[in-house]
């Protein structure tokens, strides 16, 4: 499976206050969108097909969230199961920030919750 992995993110009010969430969570700071930490390094992305209207919990309706997350391993040379560790953490961290959220990765269902928060069932 591919070390990579998309976080679609509906919550926060801005960009900066969603890369200083993912900067705490992951003990990294943000420098022009990128955060790396010591397990992952991502990109936040406002999404160009955010749609208010569009925008809840149907099916593909995540893929008009306002924001995402390009999530890869800080050192690709690590297991996958570290990576796949990591990123549920910082899913955690997400939902302990309030963060509502789905991944879109080869992995989600070996994330907690299927990777979104709220829980989502596997179709």
């Amino acid at each position: 499976m591919e070390k990579y992995c998309e976080i679609f993110v509906l919550g926060p009010k801005s960009q900066s206050q969603l890369e200083d969430l993912v900067g705490r969570i992951i003990g990294g700071q943000a420098k022009i969108g990128t955060i790396d930490g010591a397990d992952l390094r991502l990109d936040v992305r406002e999404n160009d097909g955010y749609d208010p209207e569009k925008s809840g919990w149907g099916v593909s309706q995540f893929l008009h969230f306002p924001y995402y997350l390009e999530v890869e391993p800080a050192d690709p040379s690590k297991p996958f199961e570290s990576f796949v560790a990591s990123v549920d953490a910082l899913l955690e961290g997400l939902r302990e920030g309030g963060q509502r959220f789905v991944t879109a990765c080869d992995f989600e269902d070996e994330l907690r919750d299927n990777g979104a928060s709220p829980p989502r069932q596997i179709l």
